[in-house]
């Protein structure tokens, strides 16, 4: 073989290499680049998740605090033990166990029903307004 042939097969062979190192790096380069949009992407997500659930939780407390016959005890309900969180669900089960006693679902939601707590609403709201309250949520 001449020299020049065993030059060329040198130099082709270095490039070879060259170029699949640099296809090497290049690959490394996009994978570490993906994993970082994917843990970007799931960090979003889960902070948008948490704030949906907090907010479904304010307006949650919102309306047990607004309503006369429910407990005061579940507006922070979130912030219950495991234990205290079993209790309260033991309870509605049982509540729920007592409805599906029933025999009829309109036992316990009918047309009737509705339309009665809608003119006690517009009873409500045809009355005179009390005295404003101090909004609870306001800093003076």
């Amino acid at each position: 073989m001449s020299e020049d042939v065993r030059h060329s097969k040198a130099i082709a062979t270095c490039r070879l290499d060259c170029e699949r190192q640099g296809s090497d790096t290049w690959q490394l380069v996009i994978n570490t680049g993906t994993a970082i949009v994917t843990f970007l992407m799931v960090f979003l997500i889960q902070r948008t998740q948490n704030k949906s659930a907090l907010a479904v939780q304010l307006k949650l407390n919102e309306i047990v605090a607004a309503l006369d016959s429910a407990s005061n005890r579940l507006v922070s309900v979130a912030d219950l033990s495991e234990e205290e969180l079993n209790v309260l669900y033991m309870h509605y089960q049982k509540l729920a166990e007592m409805a599906k006693q029933d025999s009829r679902i309109t036992q316990s939601h009918s047309i009737d029903e509705a339309e009665a707590r809608h003119a006690r609403k517009q009873r409500k709201s045809r009355s005179p307004e009390p005295a404003p309250q101090p909004d609870r949520w306001q800093t003076e």
